[in-house]
């Protein structure tokens, strides 16, 4: 079904999602208390936490500025799992395995299945998993 695999790594350290960049983000796409104040009511989350969606965008963004992104066509699927919050100000790890194949339906066009995990980087804490397929090239 597939041909070459080859998995790969990258880390990418001292990530941090600083605080009053979090809020302007949260301000304009995504308002939920929990990303504006530092006290806001929720039973499950005590403190203020950075917005998924910000987080997204940035894990996204070093990709794309990475050569794990080079040739990219575009994205055929985009899976994001949030364990943990991600708390502004903390020092975090990106680690990202992926590798290419191509199918067996379509082999002009080459598959990237990347898979990234970020974590705090102290504790080692999982906080998000973001997979995505794309389509590199032909």
């Amino acid at each position: 079904m597939t041909t070459e695999k080859i998995l790969q790594e990258r880390k990418f350290n001292n990530i941090r999602f600083n605080q009053n960049d979090s809020i302007d983000f949260a301000k304009e796409f995504d308002p939920n208390p929990i990303h504006l104040k530092e006290n806001s009511y929720n039973p499950f989350i005590k403190k203020r936490c950075v917005s998924g969606i910000y987080v997204q965008s940035v894990i996204n963004k070093i990709l794309l500025h990475s050569d794990i992104y080079e040739g990219l066509v575009c994205a055929t699927n985009v899976s994001v799992k949030f364990i943990r919050p991600v708390i502004p100000e903390s020092p975090l790890l990106l680690v990202c395995h992926y590798e290419d194949y191509s199918h067996r339906k379509s082999r002009k066009y080459i598959f990237r299945k990347i898979k990234c995990i970020l974590k705090e980087e102290i504790s080692n804490m999982i906080l998000v998993e973001y997979k995505v397929t794309n389509i590199i090239g032909c």
